[in-house]
């Protein structure tokens, strides 16, 4: 049985830039609650690892519910879309950067 190739889509950059940020955010959330979770000492050091896992898969998740985009979408329309050298693209991720 032959593997398909998967086709990415094409996405706007307006979508790609809101989708940016949309990850960011997820990214810094997680990143908070795993701070929350290590500042405690709740959970065994190997559970933390468990959970950082399984909050990840639910950010993922989460993020197609809300968008109807793969998040492995992205990273492609960021690069055809030339917007690592957009600013509105650098504004977004040095505004969570600085968050963080």
């Amino acid at each position: 049985m032959e593997a398909r190739e998967r086709v990415v889509p094409e996405l706007t950059r307006e979508v790609v830039l809101n989708a940016v940020g949309l990850l960011e955010k997820a990214k810094f959330e997680a990143q908070q609650k795993m701070y929350e979770l290590v500042r405690r000492q709740q959970l065994p050091p190997h559970v933390i690892n468990t959970v950082i896992k399984s909050e990840e898969l639910r950010a993922q998740d989460l993020f197609f519910n809300m968008t109807q985009i793969e998040e492995c979408d992205i990273e492609p329309n960021i690069e055809r879309l030339e917007l690592i050298e957009d600013q509105s693209f650098k504004d977004i991720i040095a505004d969570y950067a600085q968050q963080s």
